[in-house]
């Protein structure tokens, strides 16, 4: 018998020692996994517990600025509008920290969400002269604003996030000069096809910045100077967020300075020529039938916190409209069983039945559901807007409610026949004479709406025709929208003198409705004429650099 032997020692220690890196291969393997899962739920929970922050701080936080605004309306003396306004000044920094925290929030988690909406932007650039121009006239600072002939009427992008960093570009800009001026430049280059590179520029003559600090300015947290922070305030997250959102649209930001010379930002970002909407975009908009809207005569606000009520009521006062309140989605179906209103501005978050529950109830209802219902609420993430959309609201309002943007939900959705007093020629005009005009053209209509009533009972067609064009030439005059053709179709119906008694009966009766709700809209404009005082900003002609608007 013969046989061979074989060391295979070596090979089974590679084998065990094989199985044994496999073996912590697949430990390590699952530690990651759970380590991921637990980065993961670390951040969720953060978001968490950020949104459930700014929600609980938001809430009294409306109470505070709202009761401000109001009381800013009232008859106060120097010392105590001082107050008041220092109280509005303190109460928007805080919203303006909690937003820098939020969105900080959501860009370390990947959650940043970029529309794509269709805005001009010479809309923005007016927008942002309203906002800061008082602030540059107080400081004696010359603000400009110039769009290069480059830039197309109408682009596509996210005009919200645009805002946010011009705000904060051109806020540091003015908190940082105390004498000269700063500028705004914008300009744009073809990039691919249907796109371009939109280009901006803000250039001031404030402290500057030493050349060694530039480097450090879009770090989070940092700030050019510790003493910075101490003598201007600021969480060092306003720019670190900017340069984020910028990357985020295929842009890039710098900065050019120098200490005690002033600085330059630059920053550019790629967006797409106006049409290039999402469909996203489109599911924005609740189509409202205008023929079943009587008039804008009467909002139902719904929240379950009694300040909040007292707040929005207190804002809307000024409109002429009916303000009707419910504290409860109980008590709003209740309420709309008994009444008819047009327009509701509607609480999300409340015991009970909560306002997204509502919102279904009244789309599911033939009474109801066209109505426009608007959100109020202090979840303010895009998340929390989508949710809103999807069970039928219309529109979103983020608290604490501004006035400004509460009236401009009820000039949007209140009057659906295409209204445009801003659009119209005496939007343009000095605040003082808009604000004659206007109070002329409601006491005119008061007057004309019952003498139409009056011809119509007498069946005085000639007067009827009368009126109808003396009508039409004051809606043209005001961006009277579909009021205008209806007053026309009147004025022709009226000229015959055996005109169709049914087709004359409602086109009398829309003419009616027409008139009362641009009677309403009017006072929305009235009331936010009021609201911008007699200062008006000047705004140069067109040139060849494509205009500059000066504050």
């Amino acid at each position: 018998m013969a046989g061979t032997h074989v060391d295979i020692t070596a090979r089974k220690q590679a084998e065990e020692e094989l199985q044994r890196i496999n073996a912590s291969l697949q430990s390590a393997t699952e530690q990651a996994r759970q380590l991921a899962e637990s980065a993961d739920a670390a951040n969720r929970a953060k978001s968490e517990f950020l949104a459930n922050m700014s929600h609980e701080i938001r809430t009294p936080m409306n109470g505070v600025i709202g009761m401000a605004q109001l009381l800013a309306d009232t008859e106060l003396n120097n010392s105590q509008r001082r107050y008041v306004q220092s109280i509005l000044d303190a109460g928007q920094d805080l919203l303006y920290l909690i937003n820098d925290i939020l969105d900080f929030s959501k860009m370390e988690s990947g959650q940043l969400i970029l529309e794509e909406i269709d805005f001009s932007v010479q809309t923005l650039f007016d927008k942002l002269l309203l906002i800061f121009s008082p602030r540059a006239t107080a400081k004696g600072l010359a603000l400009s604003f110039n769009i290069d002939g480059s830039v197309p009427p109408l682009l596509n992008s996210d005009p919200t996030r645009l805002t946010q960093i011009l705000n904060n570009l051109i806020g540091n800009a003015l908190k940082f000069t105390h004498s000269g001026a700063v500028s705004v430049d914008v300009k744009a280059s073809p990039a691919a096809e249907n796109q371009y590179h939109l280009q901006f520029k803000v250039t001031d003559s404030g402290i500057g910045i030493a050349e060694e600090q530039v480097d450090r300015l879009f770090n989070k947290f940092t700030q050019a100077d510790a003493s910075i922070n101490r003598r201007y305030g600021g969480t060092g997250l306003g720019l670190a967020i900017c340069r984020q959102i910028i990357e985020a649209m295929g842009g890039s930001i710098s900065c050019q300075s120098r200490l005690g010379e002033g600085s330059v930002f630059e920053f550019d970002v790629r967006v797409a020529a106006a049409g290039a909407r999402s469909d996203k975009d489109s599911a924005d908009t609740l189509n409202v039938d205008p023929n079943a809207m009587l008039s804008v005569a009467s909002v139902l606000l719904v929240d379950d916190n009694a300040t909040n009520l007292e707040v929005a009521a207190g804002m809307l006062a000024r409109t002429g409209a009916q303000i009707l309140c419910a504290a409860s989605g109980d008590e709003c179906l209740k309420l709309l069983r008994e009444a008819s209103v047009d327009l509701i501005f509607m609480d999300v978050q409340m015991p009970g039945m909560d306002g997204l529950t509502v919102t279904r109830t009244l789309r599911a209802d033939p009474r109801w559901a066209n109505i426009p219902v608007i959100a109020m609420t202090a979840n303010s993430s895009e998340q929390d807007k989508q949710e809103c959309l999807n069970a039928g609201m219309t529109d979103f309002l983020a608290k604490p409610l501004q006035k400004n943007a509460l009236l401009a939900m009820l000039s949007r959705y209140g009057a659906n026949f295409g209204f445009d007093v801003q659009g119209s020629a005496v939007g343009s005009l000095p605040t003082d004479v808009q604000n004659n005009i206007i109070r002329r053209a409601l006491e005119d209509f008061s007057i004309k709406l019952e003498e139409l009533h009056n011809h119509a009972r007498a069946s005085n067609f000639a007067a009827l025709a009368a009126l109808a064009h003396y009508l039409k030439g004051t809606a043209m005059t005001l961006g009277g929208g579909d009021l205008i053709q209806l007053l026309a179709r009147l004025e022709l119906l009226t000229k015959n003198s055996q005109p169709d008694h049914t087709e004359l009966d409602l086109c009398i009766s829309a003419c009616v409705k027409a008139i009362k709700l641009f009677q309403s809209e009017l006072k929305v404009a009235l009331v936010a004429c009021n609201e911008a005082g007699v200062a008006d900003p000047t705004v140069d002609g067109a040139n060849s650099s494509g205009g500059a608007v000066k504050g």
